[in-house]
């Protein structure tokens, strides 16, 4: 007779089974990753079915801990059959989940079959076609095929194409597929990356003690489990060939000389020298572990070129907002730190395509304008456009400092097991919401777990965490409205936030309660008044935006100026530039000169790329309308000096903070289409150039429809 145990139960006994000693409750916990309730709970159960088959069950010594009797492990293992006759099954799927589990097993390399696919996910012959079928019309899209014969199915395409595409999908669908990691041992294709998962992890923590360097948890999860993937598949067979991957020289000779190559070297020619003969792996590894980093160190020419262009990055920003920063060097730390692994990402080709981009834009506009504008010295050192996704990531690092938290309040500390991106989007989501909550960190669950005592006052985590001496409160890494609220309602609970007017209102309730009714459990009503009473929030701040116009609204043919750049300064540059706006009183004089005085002062930042300038003051040194003008010059002249030249000078009169950003943000894009741009140059009269502003707009409503 078979007992059946769930996979939990199971998994609890095995570690029973498997133990030398006694296994306490704290230490069930820690390797089965459940709370005391939960592991308590499978060894009732596990205790009852062992009684109700005359089978001893797990004992428990008082101050020791938990043990199987000898017996006990005999008939457990006579009555259940082992890992290898249980018939392997992955559970109960959605149709996407079915597809990421066949997109999972075709990437291993080996020949798929649909029997397997039926047997695995306990689905129909036609169910597991219709699901590759979707699979193979997705893949399509990105030159790879799913190839079919009498062995099975596999991935056919460029090797490179299809580590870009499973590395997409496994960011995507991070925890779906550790979940199915997770059953490797139940089916025998997947049963090799337990290992190889395990080496991994040993490998990362000598690449973080011999290198200086850490990676976030995430981050060593994502190279555990993809890296994983890929080894298994370099073992069967599908390498990158050389100068697949990296084809230029210079770059290969400058990879070859960090400690990262060496260590990536000594790993991979453990699975064969085959593997890094002739190969680009050892490169591809490396581009991992690079774009990876969450803390650095050394002095090497790219991270001296990523410090200068962070610094500039953040002037640009200073300048072109008119914002002042309460803590620049821990921004300009930051961001370096993030630049640095962006740096990396577009140089091999690994940029975000999804992320968060449409929520910064939406809540955070101006700030997300400004940031793709002012990125213009990394997209120039890197010699490659940012993605929206990439661009909204360090948009989030400004956007955290901008609306930075009390001083005077509680405070709450933040443990993400994600980059710092992640972490300061979601610290920028507590500012706005909680503006009297002091915040600290964010750190990681190693340096949560290395902690003795938190003097904060309550712990705010996107990861199950076990209490120290403070209580700790689970929330999403992005908030929506029901998860703000959720927070609101825990804060209030805790005494670390009040609503506005609660507390006047919970002493008042409880003298009306008071007279009126026997209050058995005072400290349990006084959190439940406290829960009802408070108030939900709005994740969007309600401050109102007034219309803003379009560029074409603002740029029209009398304020485009065209001009011959012989023995034209900037300065006079400038001055032409705005005349148009002087002349329609938009602007006065002193604006002009406070333009000038700002570059002459912080230098070149209004160049934002590709031979355009933005010049721009604050409103208050005379602007009297919102307008814009812009001079074409035949040729390029040097702003400041010889490094910057500028053919195209927009100038901008902003009156407020917000009503041009529409304008800007159509700029930024335009700027940004080379085509685009080269129509700019090459128009001969103003309502030529117009023509291009209206041809850019018009197609980007027709994109956004």
């Amino acid at each position: 007779m078979t007992i059946h145990f769930t996979d939990n139960e199971m998994e609890l006994l095995r570690i029973l089974i498997d133990a030398d000693g006694y296994q306490s409750i704290n230490t069930l916990v820690r390797k089965m990753g459940f709370s005391k309730r939960s592991v308590y709970s499978f060894i009732s159960s596990i205790s009852n079915k062992c009684l109700a088959q005359k089978i001893e069950p797990p004992r428990n010594v008082y101050r020791q801990g938990y043990f199987l009797p000898d017996s006990t492990k005999e008939q457990l293992k006579m009555l259940n059959p082992s890992d290898e006759d249980r018939v392997p099954h992955i559970g109960k799927l959605s149709s996407q989940e079915r597809q990421i589990f066949d997109l999972l097993l075709l990437f291993l390399g080996d020949q798929v079959t649909t029997s397997m696919l039926m047997t695995w996910e306990d689905v129909s012959k036609n169910t597991v076609l219709i699901d590759l079928s979707q699979l193979k019309a997705k893949l399509t899209r990105y030159n790879i095929v799913i190839a079919a014969d009498q062995t099975g199915h596999q991935l056919i395409g460029s090797e490179l194409s299809i580590r870009n595409y499973m590395q997409v999908k496994l960011r995507e669908h991070h925890h779906l597929l550790s979940a199915f990691l997770n059953k490797a041992k139940t089916i025998p294709a997947l049963a090799e990356l337990v290992s190889l998962s395990l080496m991994l992890n040993d490998w990362i923590q000598t690449v973080e003690a011999t290198t200086n360097q850490t990676y976030s948890d995430d981050m060593v999860l994502f190279l555990e489990s993809y890296y994983s993937l890929v080894l298994h598949r370099m073992m069967n067979n599908r390498i990158l060939k050389f100068k697949t991957f990296l084809p230029d020289d210079s770059d290969r000779h400058e990879m070859e000389k960090s400690n990262e190559y060496n260590l990536t070297y000594s790993f991979i020619i453990q699975f064969g020298s085959e593997l890094v003969e002739h190969t680009d792996e050892c490169y591809y590894l490396e581009s991992l572990l690079l774009e990876g980093q969450l803390n650095t160190q050394g002095h090497n020419n790219v991270k001296k070129d990523i410090v200068s262009v962070s610094n500039l990055v953040v002037e640009n920003f200073k300048q072109i907002s008119g914002v002042t920063f309460k803590d620049e060097k821990q921004l300009s730390r930051e961001l370096y730190i993030h630049l640095l692994s962006t740096y990396y990402r577009v140089k091999y080709h690994h940029q975000y395509v999804d992320g968060m981009v449409t929520k910064i834009r939406d809540d955070y506009p101006d700030i997300y304008t400004y940031t793709k504008i002012s990125i213009y010295p990394f997209e120039k050192l890197s010699r490659q456009k940012l993605t929206e996704n990439e661009i909204a990531l360090i948009a989030i690092y400004f956007g955290a400092q901008v609306v930075r938290e009390s001083q005077d309040s509680k405070s709450a500390l933040i443990v993400c097991s994600s980059g710092i991106g992640t972490s300061r989007f979601l610290m920028a989501q507590l500012n706005k919401a909680f503006p009297d909550l002091k915040l600290s960190g964010p750190i990681s669950k190693k340096q949560y777990q290395s902690m003795k005592m938190i003097e904060d006052n309550i712990v705010i985590s996107t990861i199950p965490l076990e209490k120290l001496n403070r209580d700790v409160i689970k929330v999403d890494p992005i908030l929506d409205e029901n998860g703000l609220n959720y927070l609101q309602k825990q804060l209030s609970i805790h005494n670390i936030v009040n609503s506005k007017g609660q507390s006047n209102q919970i002493h008042s309730l409880l003298d009306v309660i008071a007279d009126n009714a026997d209050i058995k459990n005072i400290s349990g009503l006084i959190v439940g008044l406290k829960e009802v009473l408070t108030f939900s929030i709005d994740p969007k701040s309600k401050f109102e935006r007034g219309y803003q116009p379009m560029l074409s609204e603002l740029v029209k043919p009398n304020t485009i100026t065209f001009a011959d750049s012989e023995n034209l300064s900037w300065e006079a540059a400038i001055k032409v530039a705005a005349k148009p706006l002087l002349e329609n009183q938009d602007i006065k004089d002193s604006y002009v000169t406070a333009m000038i005085d700002s570059v002459n002062e912080n230098g070149p930042y209004i160049n934002i790329g590709s031979k355009v300038a933005l010049a721009h003051a604050r409103p208050e040194t005379g602007v009297n309308h919102l307008s814009m003008s812009v001079l074409k010059l035949k040729q390029p002249i040097d702003l400041v000096d010889s490094k910057h030249k500028v053919q195209l000078i927009f100038v901008l009169a902003a009156v407020d903070a917000t009503a041009h950003l529409k304008a800007l943000s159509e700029l930024a894009s335009l700027l940004g289409n080379k085509a685009t741009l080269q129509q700019l140059f090459v128009a001969e009269n103003s309502q030529e150039f117009m023509n291009v502003i209206l041809r850019s707009e018009k197609h980007e409503t027709s994109s956004s429809m």
